[in-house]
């Protein structure tokens, strides 16, 4: 079973491009540690721990699936248009200053380009 396989595949699906990006410092622990932060700051300390536990013993497919959906809805903007306009005011409050956009389609683009531009 693929990354991509788990529900809400479009979460999913972006998750795994984004995990994909090489990074820079060849630093994978402070990678690590950085996320392992962010969880427990917004509440999904034992939900962190678990998935950190799954995934060292090799099971990453489970790893996945143990990720809690309130927190990739929390670091993703994700649904109709209407809930990506609603959540993308919360997102305005916050100290958030680019967004990574993925679109199927022109349409797609120039819908997000109007939403986050106003």
């Amino acid at each position: 079973m693929s990354i991509t396989d788990h529900e809400p595949k479009l979460v999913w699906k972006y998750f795994n491009e984004i995990r994909q990006i090489p990074r820079c410092s060849g630093n994978e622990e402070l990678a690590r540690r950085y996320s392992l932060e962010f969880a427990e700051k917004h509440g999904f300390e034992a939900e962190a721990d678990k998935v950190q536990e799954l995934f060292l013993a090799g099971k990453k497919a489970e790893a996945v699936q143990a990720v809690p959906d309130q927190l990739a809805d929390e670091i993703s903007l994700v649904g109709p248009v209407a809930r990506i306009r609603e959540r993308l005011q919360a997102w305005r409050e916050t100290p958030v200053t680019s967004l990574l956009v993925s679109a199927r389609s022109t349409a797609e683009l120039r819908t997000l380009a109007e939403l986050v531009l106003g």
